[in-house]
């Protein structure tokens, strides 16, 4: 997990009621991963794949692009990770 984040304010751990920034925020981290703003359209366990619609959350879904770094509830707004597989 990466620990630097170049846009102030911007943490991947942190899950908030409110919106912090506008949804589809992009970032790049310290370690080159995309991060993407969203709101949870349903709760998601950490290290769910998950997909966007609209940077939605919809339902877990193994085809899932993003990854929820940590448990996010339905409605909560945060970050979601751009999901790579292992070469």
């Amino acid at each position: 997990m990466a620990g630097a984040y170049p846009l102030a304010g911007a943490n991947v751990l942190l899950r908030d009621a409110t919106p912090k920034f506008k949804l589809g925020t992009p970032l790049i981290d310290d370690s080159n991963q995309t991060w993407v703003y969203v709101q949870a359209g349903a709760s998601h366990a950490a290290d769910a794949r998950v997909a966007l619609t609209n940077f939605v959350t919809s339902a877990d879904s193994e085809a899932g692009a993003y990854v929820a770094a940590t448990a996010i509830t339905k409605d909560e707004y945060g970050w979601v990770k751009k999901y790579t597989a292992a070469l």
